[in-house]
């Protein structure tokens, strides 16, 4: 997926990054294994993988398919009142405020986004905003992936009749699952196991 480039905008960095959400405000249903997420700080939140792209017109988060939300996150340079590192558990990133809302994105590239976003806002100026009021809204906002969705439902409802919360490796194997032929298997309990 390639962001699509308003008139007269060019990108100054671009960069893996993840957005950082509350399920509920976009209408998801919980995280099959939400439980894990508080370990590393992500308590009742869910991150959602893709790139993070600073223009000289706006902030761009673009989600790549493997994610229940898809779009583009995209904030007018004008719109951000503020902007600073910050750290939430193992995450380390970026975190952006505007009237409306706090926006936060994991990345271990925070020092050049933020350098990058304080170069667009000292540089910002009329013909960027004529741009933007050329082209309406420009704020932008992502979107739910319904096939996506139901694989979560489906996984949450399994993890709820098995009865036990996956570990971590299972966590783990459940994302490498994606581009495997055979589905991930829970190993035997030894102590359960019959003997051979």
């Amino acid at each position: 997926m390639t962001l699509t480039l308003l008139p007269g905008e060019s990108i100054g960095l671009t960069t893996k990054a993840n957005a950082i959400v509350v399920p509920s405000e976009y209408g998801l249903s919980r995280f099959a294994t939400d439980q894990l997420l508080g370990v590393v700080g992500m308590a009742n939140r869910e991150s959602i993988g893709g790139h993070l792209h600073v223009t000289n017109m706006r902030l761009a988060f673009e989600a790549h398919a493997l994610n229940r939300l898809k779009g583009v996150l995209s904030v007018p340079i004008p719109a951000i009142t503020a902007a600073a590192k910050y750290r939430s558990g193992l995450a380390v990133g970026v975190e952006i405020e505007t009237a409306a809302a706090r926006l936060q994105f994991v990345s271990w590239s925070a020092e050049r986004v933020l350098a990058t976003l304080a170069k667009a806002r000292r540089e910002f100026g009329a013909n960027e905003q004529a741009a933007l009021a050329s082209v309406g809204r420009a704020i932008e906002d992502m979107r739910v992936r319904p096939n996506v969705e139901a694989a979560n439902i489906l996984a949450t409802v399994g993890i709820e009749l098995s009865g036990g919360m996956p570990s971590w490796v299972e966590a783990l194997s459940l994302i490498e699952w994606r581009s495997s032929a055979r589905p991930p298997v829970r190993a035997e309990d030894p102590d359960q196991a019959p003997e051979r």
